[in-house]
């Protein structure tokens, strides 16, 4: 799943009401405030569906999970893209993974701008 899918779901449980309100558990309310801190303004599922569309269209060597590691982790600089998707050379090529870089900051705000 990706964090917004997280979100969501953990909001559908009450995650984001006062905890004597909602049915969520503690531990619910920790991860969804550990999450909108991470991601103030998350996409809808539709959104992030349509960039995980683009992603595996653009980059059909890419499994599901390397996709939505790179939805959740949103990787700026090539070493963190090298981590995410094994054999990046091999397979997508140095301007392949720059490619994710600049498209994953063109759909998502960068880690520091969100500060």
């Amino acid at each position: 799943m990706t964090n917004s899918e997280v979100i969501e779901a953990l909001k559908h449980r009450g995650a984001d009401k006062q905890l004597v309100v909602s049915d969520a558990h503690p531990s619910e309310h920790r991860v969804y405030q550990a999450l909108i801190a991470q991601e103030p303004n998350p996409k809808t599922r539709e959104q992030e569906s349509a960039i995980f569309k683009t992603l595996k269209q653009e980059f059909p060597t890419l499994s599901k999970q390397e996709i939505v590691q790179i939805l959740n982790a949103r990787p700026s600089t090539l070493l963190e893209i090298n981590v995410l998707v094994g054999d990046l050379e091999k397979r997508l090529g140095v301007q392949g993974g720059q490619k994710i870089i600049d498209f994953i900051s063109e759909n998502y705000k960068n880690k520091e701008q969100q500060s």
